[in-house]
């Protein structure tokens, strides 16, 4: 696109109170970004009357899109925990960790009748 073609476009978009335009569509954007890169932030900036956070704003979220939302992951076979683990603590801070379903009810069954 031309600075031409640039602000012909620009005046047909609504604008707020202050003069400047609401709301650039995307390839507008894209047109005055291929500006930039032909005639300057700069001159684009002051011939257009964009401000530099805006344009800094457009940039960003160009730098940003063009990276992947998918992130590389790879299936491994499961692992098999025995997840069945308890903890049993008893009087005067005795301890009994790890035991699994089968070593509670031996314990249990041992000592149950203390309990």
């Amino acid at each position: 696109m031309t600075m031409t073609e640039i602000k012909s476009a620009m005046s047909l978009l609504p604008h707020k109170a202050n003069g400047h335009v609401k709301r650039f569509p995307l390839l507008l954007r894209e047109g005055i970004l291929g500006l930039v890169k032909e005639q300057g932030r700069k001159r684009v900036r002051s011939e257009l009357g964009i401000a530099a956070s805006t344009m800094f704003a457009w940039e960003y979220r160009g730098r940003r899109r063009k990276r992947s939302r998918f992130q590389r992951v790879s299936v491994v076979p499961e692992v098999q925990v025995e997840s069945s683990r308890f903890v049993v603590e008893g009087p005067c801070g005795v301890r009994i960790c790890g035991l699994s379903m089968v070593g509670l009810a031996q314990l249990i069954r041992e000592v149950g009748h203390e309990f």
